[in-house]
């Protein structure tokens, strides 16, 4: 398919971009999927009703006509309110059914009335031409065998004077249903280009204020902010406060190098990722996903020093195992000049009148300083926290 070509099928973008769109496309086919069957059932019922009591010139022998697509359009409606997750599998599906409906309902509403030019299906085509996005190829065709099914149907019941007029007009509406169908649905996918384009601009936003950009850990007031929603909302879970601070870091930088000591931040951070077995995945979300997975997080407080809530573990034990690997993991590490990097940790658990982060933050702050005092290197608990245990 030539590039114009490819163009011109998808309104006017190529097909990449018309695909990165399609979620938007099968919203938007939903939502007007259920305007056009809601009004085409209300119309139905109304001329059903008229056609029961012979008001405003609808014939009572159409009775039963409208009432079979009352019955038709609510089971459409059913469908569309039932079905919402089946709906959002095969949406185009349905969108060619409504298509189809309309243009039997057009047709026919056509022949129950032989000796007038039809207007009924020549506006129901517009109107589909006007709601839905497909492919441009598809909706010329889908618009191109209607037709030929109306001016068919028109030859073998009409008289010639009308099936004339029938063709004038279906020609007339075909190419302006083509044209509104184009220019339409172009101006929408540009909405929906725009749009994604917006998200994505607030994505990355997002993504630079909630990680910090050396490490792609999460930055502080991120880290504090999840931090403190999680004790607020959970205190029969055993939660751990982790914090981390790599050992000679400074003569790293003086030896070394601030680029070097930059990688060595990067290395560190990218052991705590694999070890606790943290993926950011698409960072964006990443913040509401591990709130509602329950997954430990960790975070970058600045220089040297990272942080870690460590959940959905059942003992401190399991939790001292896992840092004791992580300290062996950083101990093994060898890039450039460096073989094994040092590092102290201090740990508290949440307890249960802790608050906010600020409690455990001090207590594991306090380890930390512990763990420098006694040789660095090292992991430590908080007194408090084996107070804590012992009681």
């Amino acid at each position: 398919m030539s590039m114009t070509l490819e163009k011109f099928v998808h309104y006017g973008y190529d097909r990449d971009t018309y695909r990165d769109c399609t979620e938007l496309i099968h919203w938007t086919n939903r939502r007007h999927m259920r305007i056009i069957n809601t009004w085409f059932l209300a119309v139905n019922l109304l001329y059903m009703i008229f056609s029961t009591q012979n008001l405003f010139g609808v014939n009572e022998t159409n009775t039963a006509f409208y009432a079979a697509f009352v019955g038709i359009g609510a089971v459409f409606e059913a469908m569309l309110f039932f079905c919402r997750d089946f709906l959002r599998k095969f949406t185009m599906p349905f969108v060619y059914l409504i298509f189809l409906m309309l243009a039997v309902y057009g047709i026919m509403t056509s022949l129950s009335q032989p000796y007038m030019a039809a207007t009924m299906f020549q506006v129901l085509m517009v109107l589909a031409g006007l709601s839905f996005i497909t492919a441009m190829d598809v909706g010329a065709g889908m618009l191109l065998i209607f037709g030929t099914a109306f001016l068919w149907s028109s030859f073998m019941y009409k008289p010639m004077v009308i099936v004339y007029q029938d063709l004038y007009n279906t020609i007339l509406f075909w190419s302006l249903s083509l044209l509104l169908h184009y220019t339409f649905q172009h101006a929408r996918i540009r909405q929906f280009v725009t749009y994604r384009q917006n998200l994505q601009i607030q994505h990355e936003l997002a993504v630079k204020s909630d990680f910090d950009t050396l490490t792609e850990l999460l930055a502080r007031s991120t880290f504090f902010h999840m931090a403190d929603s999680v004790i607020e909302e959970n205190k029969d879970e055993l939660l751990v406060i982790c914090l981390l601070d790599l050992d000679g870091f400074k003569e790293i930088n003086d030896t070394y190098g601030h680029q070097l000591g930059d990688k060595a931040i990067r290395v560190a951070a990218e052991e705590i990722y694999r070890t606790l077995g943290i993926d950011p995945g698409e960072k964006w979300s990443y913040s509401a996903r591990a709130m509602e997975e329950k997954a430990s997080f960790a975070g970058r407080l600045g220089g040297d020093e990272f942080i870690c809530l460590l959940r959905g573990y059942k003992s401190v034990d399991e939790v001292s195992t896992l840092m004791e690997k992580l300290l062996v993991n950083l101990n093994a590490v060898k890039f450039d000049q460096i073989e094994g990097l040092r590092a102290s940790f201090g740990l508290t658990v949440v307890m249960e009148e802790d608050r906010n982060v600020d409690g455990p933050y001090q207590r594991a702050d306090d380890a930390l300083y512990e763990s420098k005092r006694e040789g660095k290197n090292r992991i430590t608990f908080n007194n408090k926290y084996k107070r804590w245990r012992e009681s």
